[in-house]
């Protein structure tokens, strides 16, 4: 399912260009053409690095100009996939997965290439952007390895004999992989799921054993869910064992109880559904590591025998993980199924042709002003005509003015953002007035970018005495008190009485929709625009 995804990473990871991997993979998701190539396009232009995606011609000459690292649709087995492919003189390494390769001579790579590719441009300013979710993720790791570092030391120094040790060593080990297990199940990517389940094949396919009724005990209990809590047990019990300073019996014993199961497993798997799920088979393989330290210390029989401290200490270990077990799946189950739902809400928020039908509902402004020289910001007469009413006073504005630098930084050459105040002009006086009469005439001595950066100061935490004291006041007052009464007239003639207020092309923003969304449709309005505009060109009305 999210094959496009782990290619696009691939292809990043190749030009040397980092990206929050979270917000990537919830921008592609739930991109409404997913999982196409023009998806991965898209959302590449959204973060700013320099793509191009074409169809190019299949011969040797065009071999020649492509990059290094690219992404290409070829041919398969299964028919046209798309593949991440690397180049390095000679051969052709493609992966149409994480972590599947297949190498090709430029002959066959030749043969199987539709012509339809996406390469990106290596921007210096995009590869050092830092990952959020990279970061957070170095910091989990790090916090697990000092957590289980420590508590390998502690047990060394308690622990009377080496084989406590290793069984506990084995029991990490097995809540490793069957945490692996649980998020295979759960269709969540890990670096274990990746290299052992990856690659599916006629024997060996993880998540047809782990979604099969085999996976069940007595019909209810997943045998995923039973490994989480068995393995959760045995370390708590292991811990609180070596704080007493006792003996590890009882745990041995229960390491015993795994054999039959181990057993089922492989019967089932072998002669039930004839294939194997090689992360099931490594926890089969740690439980028989346990068993063999329990056969060891054959002494266990005892402590089925007398009521111990021991065994006291051991019962409570594992109600306890299966007390966390009962309260926390539930949430992580929540917890999926709601990025999912976001995921879909989202995708479904993109549809183009449902924005476009609300945007159309709303009946057209006129919004020139006859002789009025006004902010506007990208470029002047594009086709997509941005009208914002706003107020500097207004704290809803704020994000909005957020909103104006995002499309500015990321669509400047084909949006024109007029900048409208809605301000009470009753008294010349007042700190409202004074702001936007100098940021009028900021604008139109200084320029947009610096009129930009006082909005940004005005928009964001300055109050205004500081804010006056770092820009200072109008010095024409009189000039630009004309352009504000004349923006404020023409709201109220146009019933446009609140701010914020987005205007595209004349038509309101539709309230269905968070003005934020309004980023995800430049393109498509764009594309519209110029559509429309290239059918008035080819079919002129005629004179009669």
């Amino acid at each position: 399912m999210k094959d496009t995804f782990h290619l696009l990473l691939i292809l990043l990871k190749g030009n040397k260009i980092k990206l929050d991997k979270e917000e990537l993979e919830f921008q592609l998701l739930s991109h409404p053409t997913y999982p196409s190539l023009y998806s991965v396009a898209n959302v590449l232009d959204h973060f700013k690095v320099d793509n191009i995606a074409v169809n190019v011609p299949v011969n040797e000459r065009t071999l020649e100009l492509l990059p290094k690292v690219f992404m290409a649709q070829v041919k398969t087995k299964k028919g046209l996939a798309l593949a991440t492919v690397e180049n390095d003189g000679n051969d052709y390494h493609l992966k149409t997965s994480a972590s599947k390769v297949e190498h090709q001579s430029r002959e066959e790579f030749l043969q199987n290439f539709s012509g339809v590719m996406l390469a990106m441009e290596q921007d210096p300013t995009t590869a050092v952007q830092g990952s959020k979710s990279s970061f957070r993720g170095l910091w989990k790791i790090l916090l697990i390895g000092i957590t289980v570092l420590s508590a390998i030391g502690l047990l060394m120094l308690s622990a009377s004999e080496p084989f406590s040790l290793l069984h506990l060593v084995l029991s990490i080990i097995g809540l490793v992989i069957s945490t692996a297990i649980y998020k295979q199940e759960q269709g969540l990517e890990t670096i274990l799921g990746d290299a052992f389940c990856s690659d599916t094949s006629e024997k060996n396919d993880c998540d047809a054993v782990i979604s099969s009724n085999g996976a069940m005990l007595f019909g209810a209990f997943k045998f995923s869910d039973m490994s989480l809590v068995y393995f959760s047990g045995l370390i708590i019990a292991s811990f609180l064992l070596s704080l007493q300073g006792m003996t590890y019996l009882f745990p041995y014993a229960i390491s015993l109880i795994a054999i039959p199961i181990t057993i089922y497993s492989i019967y089932y798997q072998a002669l039930v559904l004839n294939k194997w799920c090689l992360l099931c088979l490594t926890i089969v393989a740690v439980l028989w590591a346990q068993v063999a330290i329990a056969i060891i210390n054959i002494d266990v029989v005892a402590t089925f025998l007398f009521v111990t401290t021991e065994t006291i200490i051991t019962v409570f270990a594992f109600m306890t993980a299966i007390t966390l077990w009962y309260f926390l799946m539930p949430e992580i189950g929540n917890s999926k199924a709601l990025k999912e739902n976001k995921i879909s809400f989202t995708k479904f928020k993109k549809n183009f042709g449902l924005f476009e039908a609300l945007l159309n509902k709303s009946e057209p402004i006129d919004t020139s002003i006859a002789g009025v020289s006004e902010m506007v910001f990208g470029q002047k007469n594009a086709p997509v005509d941005i009208t914002i009413i706003t107020s500097p006073f207004c704290g809803h504005c704020k994000p909005v003015h957020s909103l104006i630098e995002d499309l500015i930084k990321q669509y400047s050459e084909g949006i024109a953002i007029t900048i409208r105040f809605n301000v009470s002009t009753d008294a010349i006086e007042s700190d409202i007035v004074k702001i936007t009469l100098r940021l009028l005439e900021i604008y139109i001595e200084s320029g947009a970018s610096i009129c930009l950066e006082a909005m940004h100061d005005i928009y964001g935490e300055m109050t205004t005495v500081p804010w006056l004291e770092k820009w200072g006041s109008c010095e024409k007052p009189d000039q630009y008190f004309q352009i504000l009464n004349k923006q404020s007239e023409w709201c109220l003639n146009n019933k446009l009485n609140f701010t914020p207020e987005i205007l595209i092309n004349g038509r309101s923003f539709p309230d269905e929709y968070d003005r934020s969304d309004l980023i995800y449709f430049i393109e498509d309005l764009n594309e519209n625009l110029e559509e429309d505009e290239a059918v008035q060109t080819s079919y002129p009305s005629c004179a009669y």
